[in-house]
């Protein structure tokens, strides 16, 4: 850089100086300082710019990783990196330490990083495709986009490809995604593709809708058999044969006691809720099988739900104490019925996914061994942070404040 150079630099600052301002600067206070001379001839007497002296780099490729990993910003590297290099004694100032040195050393270190995995990465046989959706806030907005972790394993192999931004949460956005990744890794061929086509294909038809409602409780007996009937009937014969013979094995809510459950399905017509009715006062058996055992062709023919249905299935009503007179008039007149109303609310409060163990499991993973080794004292403080997560659920100021003055204090 020239003195020309750097009183552009300084000339264009504004009054707003940004670090880089501040660096530009410095860079121009270090690179010229004047030598006085000892000579007479007026020649001599003009200053002479003292050349930059090189600082010692330190921003290796494995401290930049190190930086990433524990979310370190490039401004809060600078007073870790400082302290670290005075502490035994090092000159601080021959270092390349600053703010926009360590952005610029990241950045580089990413990029070169990332295509070396991409590079050196070499495929292995019978990978798998992981892919799942996340809706989350964007970069430079406060709007949400969808982002799609997309990933691959196999034996001795699992490597992330990408998590890239899309336009939209649809499955054939997420499909596209997944084989623009898979291409660019170099480890496509033409029959992998089409399998991931035919999976990413299945699961915008079939498989999307079934999860998204799978916690409401009155919708599983409902959903299970018309999924049945659609893997049954899905024109890829391979899909069809796995995941209905999978399927088969987890029949749970079409079992005598749990079938009832669709009497409170709005989707189940007042037609099929009588013939369930009269095929509840049917004989069964004392101690009916826990997982029924299904024929494919009751997926097929024209009957509904009703063929699953026994006196058995009124256990349902007992066990969740519920009454039952509403079930004397017609279906259709349900709704006004409070009897109905109340049951109604009942069955709708059952939770019926295993979200909230897999809450616990992760929240004895963030605290076993954390803040005290003694078991009591551990049972007492999930206790304890179970029950300020129910209160805080977030952090933010309105949040905490409404949430406060609704908390009884305790002593």
């Amino acid at each position: 850089m020239n003195i020309s150079a750097c009183l552009t630099t300084l000339e264009s600052s504004s009054g707003e100086d940004s670090d880089h301002d501040q660096e530009q600067i410095a860079m121009c206070d270090d690179e010229y300082k004047p030598v006085a001379s000892s000579s007479t001839d007026p020649a001599d007497c003009i200053t002479k710019p003292v050349p930059k002296k090189a600082k010692t780099d330190v921003l290796t490729t494995g401290l930049m990783a190190a930086l990433d990993r524990t979310q370190t910003s490039s401004r809060n590297a600078v007073y870790v990196l400082c302290e670290t290099a005075s502490s035994p004694g090092h000159n601080v100032d021959s270092l390349n330490i600053s703010r926009n040195s360590i952005h610029r050393a990241r950045c580089k270190a990413r990029t070169i990083a990332a295509s070396h995995l991409k590079s050196e990465f070499l495929s292995v046989n019978h990978l798998t495709v992981h892919w799942d959706g996340k809706l989350l806030e964007d970069l430079t907005t406060r709007e949400h986009v969808d982002r799609l972790p997309i990933l691959i394993s196999g034996v001795g192999c699992e490597q992330l490809l990408a998590v890239p931004k899309l336009s939209s949460g649809t499955g054939e956005s997420q499909a596209t995604a997944v084989v623009n990744e898979i291409k660019q890794w170099g480890i496509e061929k033409q029959s992998e593709l089409k399998g991931i086509i035919a999976v990413a294909a299945f699961g915008v038809l079939i498989y999307l809708r079934v999860w998204i409602t799978a916690p409401l409780a009155i919708n599983a007996p409902l959903n299970d058999f018309l999924l049945m009937r659609q893997l049954l009937e899905y024109p890829d014969v391979n899909i069809s044969s796995v995941t209905s013979k999978k399927l088969g094995l987890h029949l749970w809510y079409i079992s005598e006691e749990l079938v009832a459950l669709a009497l409170f399905d709005s989707r189940v017509p007042a037609e099929t809720k009588k013939l369930m009715l009269a095929a509840m006062e049917n004989a069964a058996p004392e101690h009916p099988p826990k997982r029924p055992r299904v024929e494919t062709s009751a997926f097929t023919n024209s009957k509904g739900l009703e063929q699953f249905c026994t006196a058995n299935s009124m256990t349902m009503f007992r066990l969740l104490q519920l009454q039952t007179s509403f079930i004397s008039k017609d279906p259709s007149e349900w709704d006004e019925d409070e009897t109905y109303q109340c049951a109604l609310r009942t069955v709708k409060g059952l939770a019926v996914v295993n979200d909230r163990a897999e809450r616990g499991v992760a929240l004895i993973q963030d605290y076993n061994k954390k803040l005290t080794k003694d078991e009591e004292q551990l049972q007492f403080m999930l206790h304890v942070v179970s029950e300020h997560r129910r209160l805080f659920p977030d952090c933010s100021k309105s949040g905490l404040m409404m949430a406060m003055s609704s908390t009884p204090t305790t002593p």
